[in-house]
């Protein structure tokens, strides 16, 4: 028995430590460990071995095994046991006993019983002959054995004894916690591999064989099955299946017809150590006998790959599977088109089915910059299978926007559309619906729409719901960002009827359709739909290899995670989002992820350096291009300059990019919350004026009509602007319609903040009365939203709570004013009264100037005399 580093089985150790204290004592014990192969016995056995041995204890070790002839070792561990006082006994593979050791054992067990001998025992149940096991089952219901089963290691463990391997998680899920599989799995353990051949090896030539044929067969096989491939005798296949079946090298399956090997590792380790000649007749077998069964190409393109020289026919099956499994599987779409080119000829016309099947695979799998050039130069003919020379049209137009290559993939569509005038197909839809996805983001929405409605009603007309659905989705953007809310939650409710009754092998066929949904769901402030959309649309991502959307979905669902309130979860979500664009410098999704990324790292609590970092990044990137993503990223950049470092600098970035304070260049969906942005801006700079003229424009918009949270930020923007010189009763009011209009469109964030605004609005009106309750409620939804930054600034803001009396050289300065000045007197620098109040520098300078001229003071000097004086004359009145 090997002796190496136990891993796990602290109980087990712990336990045979107090049974050797009562060896000391005079006492006996007996223990059974049972498993699963490769679950560890053997190693335990060895490790308490160790334990006896450090302790002082004879010890005498046994491994049985049916081809030893009698009871071996046994006797010898018996008479030992007889003789000795104080022993340790171990036997490792009791299921290797024969019948006529089951008295030798049933003695050990009493002996253990009765005396002082510690006996451990090891094995397999499934393998125990009946005699052994009716000792051992009538021992355990005596009470005279203790029976442990050997649980899987958990995840510490598992970290542990693969030394933090990469893929430590999928490795115990497919290993089922078995340390020798995960260790096969994660190729560190050739000994152990060698050891699982070594059960076939005492085994018969045909049992062998048999094993072989299951082998490449894998998962699931019939006894019928085997038979076939094996070309031998039926009954002589069927007496080796019942042989490996006692073996547990096979175990019945799903259902009694069925078996399988009794884990995918032991087929993979004994498929490696087929000969390769043996191997290749074997796959051709298999896939003679799938071939007269009218077995599907996906079935059979494994086998026909891996069968040696090939045939005539091999080439059209590789292409067939090859297409088939595109959606599902675009990794081992490209295998088998890979396979196919190789056995095709130069001239051949099915080697451009090969290599446009071989493109679209690695888009699919997210290759995007590799594939591009090979998707625009595919031939006018479509591979077999994989539709008409529109889905070609739709995947070279797919590689070229996901590049942020607009104009490029604009003209290829609009080229594509001459193929689709008479009589289209349904790829035809999805041609229309990704031109209207352009469409919109370069703000032509009437055209979008038009385009999305033909899609719609072309998908509509073949029943194909998934198309109808995405055209759908694309009608519902352009109509909210045009400004009719209405209809477009109309659609977007459409579209999310068939979607939601689609299997997800459907959904797959065009996953980009979820993304639609789900953010056409964000635009009608369906939040809690758009989540349960976009967290499938990633789930099948990961299931189908199909990368290419990985970012987009990422991207979206962090947008949603962040407005539902869950900060820390969307900062997460959207680190991946920026991961997986940045890895084909996919610039439109790297550019609106990283600005979304910023915000939920602004109210997580992150440092303002790095969301400022992201923010000059993205202006840098996006600046000058007419796109709406680029004009989104640049909306984003602005409002987190503004409200990290420069609200002047912030506020100019809106201003130029929207096309002036009326902000025509934004959307509609877009310029209510841009004048928020600068209303806050503006205040944070002193231009009262200026702010009450952003929110009185966020006001009056048409948009807030149909949108809550359009509202929402209208009336929040008021609040501030407005807010502490209006009468209470209407400040009160406000507040509550912007809570209200938030919460029902669950922006638990933005309530949140909106709950803080009402509270510095009621501060500086000297109402601490009213503004307690507020601040109560942002601080509460600062905390449940894990907005660690704003349960700062409501911190802060408690501070003025308290009664206070204005100081008398303080009159027409705000709360937070006076707070600024009276730090400053007493010589705090500006860094230090920022990093005391949790705001900028920039801030803290921009409030001094404005104190400087309301008190007609020319510097820090006069204000600290100013306010020194002040504090001693109060505490001598005081006094």
């Amino acid at each position: 028995m090997s002796s190496g580093a136990m891993v796990g089985r602290a109980d087990e150790l712990g336990q045979y430590e107090r049974d050797l204290e009562g060896l000391r004592a005079g006492r006996g014990a007996a223990t059974a460990f049972t498993g699963e192969p490769g679950i560890g016995k053997t190693r335990l056995l060895a490790a308490l071995v160790g334990v006896a041995r450090a302790a002082g204890v004879a010890t005498r070790t046994v491994r049985a095994s049916a081809d030893r002839g009698d009871a071996y070792g046994l006797v010898g561990a018996l008479a030992e046991a007889r003789r000795a006082t104080g022993v340790a006994v171990f036997v490792d593979n009791v299921h290797g006993l024969a019948a006529d050791s089951a008295p030798l054992l049933d003695e050990l067990v009493q002996l253990a019983g009765t005396g002082p001998v510690l006996l451990v025992l090891a094995y397999r149940p499934r393998q125990v002959v009946p005699a052994v096991g009716a000792v051992l089952s009538g021992a355990e219901a005596s009470g005279a054995l203790r029976h442990v089963v050997l649980e899987p290691l958990g995840r510490a463990e598992s970290r542990t004894l693969l030394a933090d391997h990469d893929d430590v998680d999928r490795i115990r899920i497919e290993g089922g916690g078995n340390p020798l599989y995960m260790k096969l799995l994660a190729g560190r353990a050739a000994e152990s591999a060698g050891g699982l051949v070594g059960e076939l090896a005492g085994l018969g030539g045909t049992e062998l064989r048999t094993a072989w044929a299951a082998a490449v067969l894998g998962g699931q096989f019939t006894v019928e099955l085997l038979t076939e491939v094996c070309v031998g005798d039926p009954a002589a296949t069927s007496r080796a299946v019942e042989v490996l079946v006692a073996a547990d090298v096979f175990r019945p399956g799903e259902v009694d017809a069925l078996l399988a090997f009794r884990h995918p590792v032991v087929a993979e380790v004994i498929y490696r150590h087929i000969p390769i000649g043996e191997r290749w007749v074997l796959h051709r077998r298999v896939d003679d006998v799938l071939a007269r069964r009218g077995a599907a190409a996906v079935h059979r393109a494994l086998h026909v790959a891996a069968s040696g020289p090939a045939s005539s026919g091999d080439a059209d099956v590789l292409l067939a599977a090859a297409a088939a499994s595109l959606d599902t599987g675009p990794a081992t779409a490209l295998r088998w088109a890979g396979a196919a080119g190789v056995l095709i000829a130069a001239n051949d016309p099915r080697r451009f089915d090969a290599e446009a099947l071989a493109a679209r695979s690695r888009l699919l799998m997210g290759e995007v910059t590799k594939t591009r050039d090979a998707l625009l130069s595919a031939p006018a003919h479509a591979p077999s299978g994989a539709g008409d020379r529109a889905t070609g049209t739709v995947y070279a137009g797919r590689a070229l926007a996901l590049l942020g290559l607009y104009d490029e993939a604009g003209a290829v569509l609009t080229d594509g559309l001459a193929d689709v005038a008479e009589g289209p197909s349904p790829d035809a839809a999805a041609l229309l619906s990704d031109l209207a996805s352009l469409l919109s983001d370069g703000m032509d929405f009437e055209s979008a729409a038009q385009h999305a409605t033909t899609a719609a009603g072309i998908a509509r007309g073949h029943g194909d719901r998934l198309r109808e659905a995405a055209a759908l989705a694309e009608q519902a953007r352009a109509r909210g960002c045009a400004g009719d809310v209405e209809s477009a939650r109309v659609m977007t409710g459409a579209a999310a009827a068939l979607v939601d009754v689609l299997a997800d092998t459907a959904i797959m066929r065009d996953l980009r359709c979820l993304h639609q949904l789900g953010r056409a769901e964000i635009l009608v402030e369906d939040l809690i739909g758009a989540h349960r959309h976009l967290s499938r649309g990633v789930e099948l991502c990961q299931r189908s290899g199909q990368e290419y959307m990985m970012a987009a979905m990422l991207e979206s669902l962090g947008e949603v995670q962040l407005r539902l309130g869950r900060v820390a979860v969307a900062v997460e979500t959207l680190d991946q989002a920026v991961f997986h664009a940045g890895r084909d410098d996919l610039v439109p999704r790297q550019s609106v992820a990283s600005g979304l990324r910023g915000f939920a790292l602004y109210w997580h609590g992150g440092d303002d350096a790095e969301v400022l970092v992201a923010a000059e990044a993205i202006e840098k990137r996006c600046a000058g291009l007419r796109w709406g993503w680029a004009a989104l990223s640049r909306c984003m950049a602005g409002e987190l300059i503004a409200l990290a470092d420069d609200p002047g600098r912030g506020s100019r970035l809106l201003l130029t990019l929207g096309g002036g304070p009326e902000l025509p260049r934004l959307p509609a969906c877009r310029v209510v919350r841009t004048w928020g942005s600068l209303t806050g801006a503006a205040l944070a700079l002193g231009d009262d004026a200026a702010a009450n003229r952003y929110a009185d424009l966020a006001g009056r918009h048409p948009a807030v009509v149909s949108s809550a949270t359009r509202r929402g930020f209208a009336q929040r923007a008021w609040i501030q602007a407005q807010g502490r010189s209006a009468p209470p009763g209407e400040l009160i009011a406000t507040a509550r319609a912007a809570v209200a209009d938030f919460a029902s469109a669950h922006h638990w964030l933005d309530l949140a903040v909106t709950e803080l605004a009402a509270g510095h609005a009621f501060i500086d009106a000297r109402r601490p009365d009213l503004a307690a309750g507020h601040l109560d409620r942002a601080g509460e939804y600062a905390a449940s939203c894990g907005a660690g930054r704003l349960a700062k600034l409501v911190a802060a803001a408690r501070k003025h709570l308290g009664p206070s009396q204005v100081p008398s050289w303080a009159g027409g300065l705000t709360t937070r004013e006076i707070e600024i000045a009276h730090l400053a007197g007493t010589g705090l620098t500006s860094a230090e009264i920022a990093r005391r109040l949790f705001v900028s520098t920039r801030t803290v300078d921009s409030h001094l100037g404005r104190i400087y001229k309301k008190l007609a003071v020319p510097g820090r000097t006069v204000l600290a005399q100013l306010v020194i004086g002040s504090d001693r004359a109060a505490r001598e009145n005081r006094g």
